[in-house]
């Protein structure tokens, strides 16, 4: 007799705060432990270069699937922190295949995935940036304690229970993602009534430009800046102000970046004459101005001269809303997880079960004062040296056309990345 299939999301959704206090309609199950302090150990450094060879495939992989004219941002590590907590609920080649996906195996997630979760999450005064997860259970199923149990401990993932044939579930997920994303995000959420569950990963940043929290300065003249589609806007731009760092140059585009007071950098691909932002955004590029901070050195031994570099460069915004299904199973081989015949979620749910749709949303705002950016994803079932004393020589970096950005942390992680195709 052919058992019955249902359908589950997972989300994976950028916030603000750890509280969950205002989920009243829900019913939780399961806390996770309080996140611990950071540490390394052997096996991560390598660990993290594979999940910032993902991040960097990822980025180049839905720009150029879901370039359309308009701004566009994603948010690479929530996509991979929920496949993480998938992987670890799955069996067999559902599993294996969401494993080759993250380009990793379950004894380094297993051993690495709660690390970097560690590594992430942190508190300043300026801002903060901070996720969790969560599991949204439909309360008319019962589900394995045990697994429920290891997400909690290892994955960091909070248990709820909730009423998917009522509107308990959408508005007990929409507030959470409310308050998580510090009412940043607030999506419209409406879940089918055979939803198994919710897995989500909440992800938010917020940090200023300044120790102070003073706006930068703008720039003292007027740019042209040219968009993607060649029209040009004539537009104020804000300056960084001269910093210890060097312009990288590649043969189809150049980079350069500025810092929050807490590290996370933003990260500009500008191309070169001749070439579009299509033509470098790719994940080569991508990896390499996000893992080798050693293109921007500021001394310059050869021509025994230090830089110094103001990056001027507009406010913008961007945003991001759609199923990212397709690009799983065609992209990145994650085909098992969406099939009605071979997805195996058995650790977790002893019936038959699947993915519908897996939904990513993410939005970035950058202006005067900092940077603020959230995102989710909803999969649905039914140490210094001395510097030598050269001479200062100072240069502006112009971001004066459509171009590419990432947002990485200290560590290189990819937290956002997107292309402005127009100002």
């Amino acid at each position: 007799m052919k058992q019955k299939s249902f359908s589950f999301t997972i989300s994976a959704i950028s916030i603000f705060t750890l509280s969950l206090t205002s989920c009243s309609s829900s019913n939780l199950l399961y806390e996770a432990k309080e996140v611990a302090q950071f540490t390394y150990n052997d096996g991560f450094i390598n660990y993290l270069n594979n999940v910032s060879l993902f991040s960097s495939d990822f980025s180049e992989t839905l720009y150029q699937n879901y370039k359309n004219g308009d701004n566009i941002v994603y948010s690479p590590i929530s996509v991979y922190l929920c496949l993480g907590v998938a992987a670890e609920i799955s069996q067999n080649n559902t599993r294996e295949e969401i494993l080759n996906a993250l380009n990793t195996n379950y004894n380094d997630l297993n051993k690495n995935y709660h690390i970097l979760f560690e590594s992430l999450n942190k508190e300043f005064k300026s801002g903060q940036l901070s996720l969790t997860n969560s599991i949204w259970l439909n309360d008319s199923c019962k589900f394995i304690d045990s697994t429920l149990e290891k997400i909690a401990d290892d994955y960091y993932t909070y248990s709820y229970r909730v009423d998917y044939t009522t509107n308990e579930a959408n508005n007990a997920i929409r507030e959470f993602i409310i308050e998580k994303t510090n009412g940043f995000l607030n999506p419209l959420i409406n879940f089918d009534p055979q939803t198994i569950f919710v897995l989500m990963n909440t992800l938010y940043l917020k940090d200023n430009w300044t120790l102070s929290g003073s706006d930068l300065s703008t720039y003292q003249d007027r740019i042209n800046f040219i968009n993607s589609d060649n029209t040009i806007t004539n537009t104020n731009m804000l300056s960084s102000g001269y910093k210890d760092k060097n312009i990288y140059v590649g043969d189809t585009f150049k980079s350069c970046y500025i810092s929050t007071v807490n590290g996370y950098n933003l990260n500009f691909f500008v191309p070169l004459d001749g070439y579009s932002v299509e033509d470098i955004f790719t994940a080569e590029n991508i990896n390499l101005v996000n893992t080798d901070s050693s293109i921007f050195a500021s001394v310059d031994e050869e021509k025994e001269v230090i830089y110094n570099t103001n990056v001027i460069f507009p406010e913008f915004e961007a945003e991001f809303d759609e199923g990212l299904e397709d690009i799983m199973k065609n992209e990145y081989g994650i085909k098992d997880l969406f099939s009605v015949e071979n997805c195996d979620l058995s650790p977790i749910f002893s019936d038959d079960a699947y993915a519908s749709s897996l939904r990513h949303i993410a939005k970035l705002k950058t202006d005067k004062k900092g940077i603020e950016g959230a995102a989710v994803t909803l999969l649905v079932t039914d140490g210094a040296t001395s510097s030598p004393l050269y001479p200062i020589e100072r240069q502006e970096f112009i971001v004066d056309r459509s171009f590419g950005f990432t947002v990485t942390d200290s560590h290189g992680i990819c937290l956002f990345s997107g292309v402005v195709e127009k100002i």
